[in-house]
């Protein structure tokens, strides 16, 4: 096999690493990981529904949160189609007649059809009866947008409506066309990789990298290779994986062997380093099927499915060095383990929006469950008879269990404490970093917290963008946490200045205050305070200073309407007592000591405050 310059694995060629956060190096030099049962496990819920038989596929509802959708080919005790399986009413519902092939648990679209091919149908669960579009994609985007990628004939064809409307794309690579992956961070980072000669003695492949969905192509390597029998990128390694992140997989057959060798490139594909080499032919991994995962933490190496000596190794170097990780006790060089589980099949999966939470399992019968919150160095045991595991795409982290077809619920709302994480710079053109907080901004968010105040009106990002279900209309919405808010994504007004609109945090912070019908939250009359104003909608006024800021940095659309009077509170940041007033989207603070500044009225760390409720943030 002949490698020319550029190829991974090729000692001259500089490989340029990417320096990890710091709290990561720190994690690295302190650990002492430790494998352990918990005292009180997590218990199941049995929701008394259960699958159709022969359901090839199952996934969560992407639009719809509490459902689980299911693909049934037909039986004899439902015919084939798609099911909803709501397990907070109990209702099963027939969505559509034909069962999905695709489900893209980041924005609710179905497919039904075989990948790459015609005549496929396109639904959702709030529109079953679907439309007919040309491809099923093979390729969808993570980041909750509707970029899908399909390849036909050795043809790229892109769409950014999630497959109603098609471009032919790529046709610079030439006509031979062998894969495309897309980033789970951001679905416009798209790879592909092009046979561009034959011989007898060895074939030509060429890398290339797309950074608006295939209308433009950068050449990253080409290469030479021989006895080759695939060739496999994969992008898609977790949302804590930059975009310019990307992993090759060479399978080659020498002497009546196949034999596979790994590469990751932390750089788009401009160099790798190799990682991984065995004698077991590669297949592209699935979501709850991958040997090779990047959290917070590092980047993870898991050996090996049916591996007598279950290992999981972390590296902080992309792949240059490694260290074990502790896994469940009794996993490890125990006879009778091995004798037990050994030999099934053993999953690593995890939690795409918080990537920290990883679960091991074994999926073809009476295996364990354990739990990872902290990117594998402690495991917690979850259930000792749980085969299969889905886990939700949204907050707050809920699992799913299939045995023998029912299911079983199981809540693990502190998983998301791992959002507050620090991950790495995403490195995408016109993104911010920060690394008081070790988060990125980009995007329509970023576009909105520019435009409107910034650091000043909405303070540090404390999360990444992910799915998260909304207290205050059950709906599920991308969203991002700052010091003192939250924002979320509404696709029904792209376009519009409502695209992006600002949680409800200061009626969250209230709620409770509220019920004991604290006296400054109560509805009041109209005091007709001098130049002040009177809102019928919530029963409150708005008066002096508040008033005044309110009008001056953006009003009703940035902080809603006044939901208390104007009272004395103790800021529990700093413990001191300020004269402050709630609104729906916030809380104003008067610091005389700043009189005659712009940072006499401050806002209050709302953001913080409910992460902290949650248990996120300490």
């Amino acid at each position: 096999m002949k490698k020319e310059k550029g190829l991974p694995g090729v000692l001259h060629v500089a490989l340029v690493l990417n320096l990890w956060l710091l709290p990561l190096l720190l994690c690295l030099a302190g650990f002492s990981g430790v494998a352990r049962a918990a005292e009180n496990a997590p218990t199941w819920k049995n929701t008394n529904m259960a699958l159709p038989t022969g359901s090839p596929a199952v996934c969560f509802d992407g639009m719809q949160p509490w459902r689980l959708l299911a693909a049934s080919k037909g039986s004899d005790d439902l015919p084939a189609g798609t099911y909803a399986f709501d397990w907070q009413t109990g209702q099963r519902t027939r969505l559509n007649e034909r069962p999905f092939s695709l489900c893209n648990e980041g924005n609710g679209r179905l497919y039904a059809a075989a990948r790459g091919t015609e005549g496929a149908l396109h639904f959702t669960s709030q529109a079953p009866n679907g439309q007919a579009i040309t491809y099923t994609p093979d390729e969808v985007a993570s980041d909750g947008t509707d970029q899908v990628y399909a390849l036909a004939a050795k043809k790229l064809f892109t769409s950014s409506n999630g497959g109603l409307d098609w471009q032919e794309r790529g046709q610079e690579l030439g006509p031979n066309l062998q894969a495309v992956s897309a980033s789970q961070t951001y679905g416009l980072a798209l790879y592909a990789l092009a046979k561009t000669k034959y011989s007898p003695t060895e074939d030509t492949y060429s890398l290339h990298f797309s950074p608006n969905g295939g209308q433009t192509w950068e050449k990253r390597y080409e290469a030479n290779y021989a006895s080759t029998t695939s060739l496999v990128i994969n992008a898609g390694l977790g949302r804590a994986a930059p975009p310019d992140t990307l992993m090759l997989h060479i399978t080659t057959r020498l002497t009546g062997t196949f034999q596979t060798t790994s590469y990751i490139s932390s750089n788009g594909g401009r160099a790798f380093t190799q990682v991984d080499q065995n004698n077991l032919a590669y297949q592209k991994p699935t979501p709850d099927n991958r040997k090779f995962i990047i959290t917070a933490q590092g980047l993870l190496k898991f050996s090996n499915r049916f591996s007598r000596n279950l290992e999981i190794t972390r590296s902080t170097d992309w792949g240059k060095t490694w260290q074990a990780l502790a896994v469940p006790a009794g996993l490890v060089n125990d006879p009778a383990a091995q004798k037990e589980e050994f030999g099934k099949a053993v999953a690593l999966q995890q939690a795409e929006w918080s990537p920290d939470n990883l679960f091991l399992s074994f999926s073809d019968g009476t295996g364990r469950v354990w739990h990872s919150s902290d990117g594998g160095l402690n495991w917690q045991a979850l259930v000792s008879n749980m085969p299969d595991l889905k886990i939700s795409p949204y907050a707050p982290l809920t699992l799913i269990g299939i045995k023998t077809r029912k299911l079983y619920l199981l809540e693990l709302p502190e998983a998301g404490k791992a959002l507050a994480n620090g991950v790495l710079p995403d490195r995408l053109p016109g993104n911010l970093f920060f690394p008081e907080t070790g988060h990125n901004l980009g995007g329509a968010f970023r576009a909105y917290w520019q435009q409107n105040g910034g650091l000043a009106q909405f303070g540090f990002p404390r999360t990444e963008l992910f799915r998260e279900i909304n207290p205050s209309d059950g709906k599920i919405y991308t969203v991002q946490y700052f010091e003192r808010n939250r924002f979320e994504y509404h696709p029904e007004h792209k376009g519009t200045r409502y695209e992006v609109l600002l949680g409800l945090l200061g009626n969250q912070a209230i709620e409770q205050r509220q019920d004991k019908s604290e006296a400054a939250f109560k509805v009041t009359e109209n005091r007709h305070y001098p130049g002040g104003v009177y809102f019928e909608q919530t029963g409150h006024n708005l008066a002096a200073g508040f008033k005044a800021y309110w009008e001056a940095n953006g009003g009703l659309a940035i902080y809603g309407y006044p939901i208390s009077e104007e009272f004395e509170e103790i800021n529990p940041e700093d413990g001191k007592t300020y004269t402050v007033q709630y609104f729906e989207r916030n809380r104003f603070e008067y610091h005389p000591e700043n009189k005659g500044t712009r940072y006499e009225v401050l806002l209050g760390l709302l953001g913080n405050k409910l992460l902290k409720d949650k248990g996120w943030l300490v």
